[in-house]
Parts: structure tokens; C-alpha cells; sequence
């Protein structure tokens, strides 16, 4: 288990930062159906309520716009590198592995001594990734229903 401060406090204060960006309707309803989609696909899970806060730690969201050509897209990020005062961020106290993604030069050489090349766009890869069950409290988040009065 890592040393990470109980951030209930900041990750309800940024909570309600975000819902006050949210009374647009329009925003509102992109940001509460992209959150149902992460439910639908099982990329996140509803946590249960839990009045012990130990080994606990939530993760402040809010939602990125990009406009590409007269397009405009809404995402929504997870902010691991949130903390409180000089506490660590969940950024910090994670394991860092070896870099995945490989070498440029060396991926287009590869290509290069083939015929045919497959290529994917890995959609919300972050939310791919499986965690233990004993770290899952590690990255839990606020939603609406969490303030309407369940936690």
C-alpha cells in the first residue's frame, strides 16, 4: 500500500468547480453520457459506499474541448496528478515500468520489410488497462450521483 493523503476534500471541492461548469445543458448531457458509456463497456465499475476513508483515493475529473475542423469533441480526463499540500499524487507513488511504446525509426524500418502493414486506433487506452482489486480504491471519482447523497 502507498502513502497517499485522504484528497476527499480537493476532489469534492474540483467536483464542484465541474458541476457549475455543467449547468450547459449541452455540456451537461455530453459529460453525463460519456460517463454512462464508461459503465456500459465496463471500463469503470461503481464503487461501494464506504465510510472508511483508508487506502482510498479519488481522482478530480473535468472535460477537455478540441475543435478540429469546425468539429468540436468533449473527452474527459482523469487528473492523477492532483494532490494536497505536500502530499503525494497518485502519479507519484505509482511503479514506473518500461517505456511500451516503441521506437519510431525502428516501427517504420519494420514496415518497411513487409508488404502490408496493420494499423488500430486504441480508443480510451487507459481505461483498458485491469487493475487489482486491492488498488481499485485508488481510483475512484465523484459523479453526480455521488452528490446527490450516496458516496
Amino acid at each position: 500500500m502507498c502513502d497517499l493523503s485522504l484528497n476527499r476534500d480537493i476532489a469534492e471541492r474540483r467536483f464542484r468547480t465541474l458541476q457549475k461548469r455543467l449547468q450547459h445543458d449541452v455540456l451537461r448531457t455530453i459529460y453525463e453520457e460519456q460517463m454512462l458509456d464508461h459503465v456500459r463497456k465496463e471500463q469503470v465499475e461503481l464503487a461501494p459506499t464506504t465510510e472508511n476513508s483508508t487506502g482510498v483515493f479519488y481522482l478530480p475529473h473535468h472535460a477537455v474541448k478540441k475543435e478540429r475542423r469546425r468539429k468540436i469533441k468533449w473527452r474527459i480526463v482523469f487528473d492523477a496528478s492532483s494532490s494536497e499540500g505536500n502530499s503525494p499524487s497518485l502519479n507519484d507513488v505509482l511503479g514506473m515500468g518500461p517505456n511500451l511504446i516503441p521506437e519510431v525509426l525502428e516501427t517504420l524500418l519494420r514496415f518497411r520489410g513487409h508488404p502490408m502493414a496493420i494499423i488500430g486506433d486504441i480508443q480510451q487506452a487507459f481505461l483498458q488497462l485491469s487493475l487489482d482489486g486491492t488498488d481499485r480504491d485508488l481510483t475512484r471519482y465523484r459523479n453526480s450521483e455521488d452528490a446527490k447523497g450516496n458516496r
